[in-house]
């Protein structure tokens, strides 16, 4: 780096981190000043990494002109022998899209190039692995030393769109040389590594298209406002508090009229009473929302969670969380307790709101401790019950991740069957992400792919 860094290798350094940056930026409206600060110090340094490896990866006019090379002409001497192969190694390398295929988390991990195709290959990787689930996409160079592979220190984690955008601007490059080629040759057939030469040498001067697709998906989630947030039945996410003040204090009373009530549970011993929807033959409920993100809360008798009411000395509190729920609410509590509770006074607040309250407070991580391992064994199976029945209903919908159609309906073509493969990689990714660091257990998918006939291409 130091090296890199000198006058001599001033004007080569300067235009190729302009490559990786200045496009984007422009797109966005930003200066690079601009770009580090929305990036983060960490972002940040791993772009700047990614731009110096493509650095010294190039070689520059006149005379083939490489920072390595000169590097080992004048200093090389200095250096073990296996840095020097190392540096050599890197010098000669090339990004490329990889899927993780299996992680061994502080060893290795199992790639396989989706640019280039060929045997996946076993990288040697400690600290990078801690943080990779199966079927992540990953923009990187892996290198060879001693008959070992080893993944470079730039790698990008690509979400799966931006893998998608990747593959479709490499595949219309690579068909363009790939029809340069041919007719060089002849139009005699390419066979699989004159293939591989090909995309190679499309891939040596693709660096900055990976770059460039990573700051554009990043710069886009952190300007993305947040997704449409619902209940599973389709309403806005408000969290709502209702007040009604007791007109008396009768709190025997209303604690009867709240105990008979078959919509309200007690909980416990406590002045306070869980709202319930109606039982759906103990099938887990189905969801209303369309697009956006939905969220459920639900027992192990399948029937939802609506809200919760509070007895206090002077109050009775409604909580829920949209403002439909709350207008139900009300109505049912005006009606049980008549007489006793005056004209109630709603509170909202939205999620966006909450979170700013959220980060303006001086909040501690032991103020929440984990929950008891006694808890997670009773929720797991009631998941995976309300999981499984989710899915396998899924199987009959029409999905907008696969055109809007169903699964069932895709697997019958070679074509469907790809992005099927796609859509359940992805399911298997974030399962694995979202569990990853916990003691859950991801879901799991085989059953699946074993009801879609696709077993065998997952792999």
């Amino acid at each position: 780096m130091r090296w890199a860094n000198r006058e001599e290798w001033r004007a080569e350094k300067e235009l190729v981190f302009e490559e990786h940056v200045a496009p984007v930026c422009a797109d966005f409206e930003i200066t690079p000043d601009e770009l580090a600060r929305k990036l983060g110090e960490q972002a940040n340094i791993l772009l700047l990494d990614f731009a110096l490896e493509d650095l010294v990866s190039r070689c520059f006019p006149p005379d083939n002109r490489n920072v390595i090379d000169d590097y080992l002409k004048k200093r090389g001497r200095l250096e073990p022998v296996v840095a020097r192969q190392y540096l050599q190694a890197l010098r000669n390398s090339f990004v490329s899209l990889y899927e993780v295929v299996q992680v061994e988390p502080g060893s290795y991990v199992v790639l396989r190039d989706l640019i280039r195709g060929g045997e996946v290959v076993r990288a040697e990787e400690r600290l990078g692995s801690q943080a990779m689930v199966q079927w992540d996409k990953l923009a990187a160079r892996v290198v060879t030393l001693m008959g070992r592979n080893y993944l470079t220190g730039a790698t990008f984690l690509l979400p799966s769109e931006a893998a998608e955008s990747l593959l479709r601007i490499f595949r219309d490059t690579d068909k363009q040389m790939q029809q340069t080629h041919k007719k060089l040759a002849r139009r005699r057939a390419l066979e699989e590594d004159q293939r591989q030469e090909v995309s190679t040498v499309v891939l040596a001067g693709f660096a900055t298209g990976f770059s460039r697709v990573w700051l554009m998906y990043c710069l886009d989630s952190l300007q993305r406002p947040l997704p449409e947030l619902t209940n599973f039945d389709g309403e806005k996410i408000v969290l709502s508090v209702v007040t009604f003040p007791l007109l008396e204090i009768a709190l025997s009373e209303v604690e009867h009229l709240l105990d008979a009530a078959p919509e309200l549970e007690r909980e416990s011993d406590e002045r306070s009473w869980t709202w319930l929807a109606e039982g759906d033959g103990g099938k887990p409920p189905r969801s209303k929302a369309r697009g956006g993100l939905s969220f459920l809360t639900f027992r192990d008798d399948n029937r939802t969670l609506l809200g919760s009411v509070d007895l206090h000395e002077k109050h009775v509190i409604l909580s829920v969380d949209s403002k439909e729920r709350a207008e139900r609410g009300k109505a049912l509590l005006l009606k049980l307790l008549a007489g006793f509770v005056g004209t109630p006074l709603t509170s909202v607040q939205s999620v966006e709101q909450a979170l700013e309250e959220w980060d303006a407070q001086d909040n501690d991580d032991d103020e929440f401790p984990e929950a008891e391992e006694i808890d997670r064994e009773i929720v797991a199976p009631i998941l995976k019950e309300f999981l499984d029945d989710h899915y396998r209903n899924l199987l009959e919908e029409k999905v907008p991740a696969l055109d809007k159609k169903t699964p069932r309906q895709l697997v019958r073509s070679a074509a469907g069957k790809k992005k099927v493969v796609v859509w359940l990689k992805n399911l298997e990714n974030h399962e694995a992400r979202r569990t990853k660091g916990s003691k859950q257990q991801p879901y799991d998918f085989s059953w699946m792919w074993e009801e879609l006939g696709i077993a065998e291409l997952r792999r």
